[in-house]
């Protein structure tokens, strides 16, 4: 998965997302106006994913969680776990797991306190692998 700004995208992109503003979330916490939801995704918004988290976090542990797990894959190719041979030595491939470049997702959830719990080697397909975080 990519996570981009939308405030970035082509016209075509910002417009299919304010629709969906739009449609999806009714008044008075939604956007009423399609005006309204093409200028929210033009606006940037920091801290809105960790807030995300936090209360889905919060919401957990509320229920009884004590551990939060996720799945982020790597099906572009874009960690140093792609088209590496995770099963000749997993542990190590988890200690110098590196982003190369494309903002991977983990890096976002590391900063949020996760950690690497575990790999699963070709879950998207070889060379693909799923990266588990707790």
């Amino acid at each position: 998965m990519e996570l981009v700004d939308l405030a970035t995208q082509p016209a075509g992109i910002r417009d299919q997302a304010a629709e969906l503003l739009h449609e999806g979330f009714d008044h008075p916490l939604g956007w009423p106006s399609l005006a309204g939801a093409r200028d929210e995704v033009t606006r940037i918004r920091r801290g809105l994913g960790g807030s995300l988290v936090r209360a889905f976090e919060a919401e957990a542990g509320a229920r009884g969680a004590f551990t939060v797990t996720l799945g982020t894959d790597d099906d572009s190719g874009i960690t140093s776990l792609a088209e590496a041979d995770l099963f000749a030595d997993i542990p190590r491939h988890i200690a110098e797991l590196k982003d190369l470049g494309g903002g991977h997702p983990f890096l976002f959830y590391r900063k949020l306190g996760f950690v690497v719990t575990g790999v699963m080697p070709d879950a998207n397909g070889p060379g693909r692998p799923d990266i588990y975080m707790s």
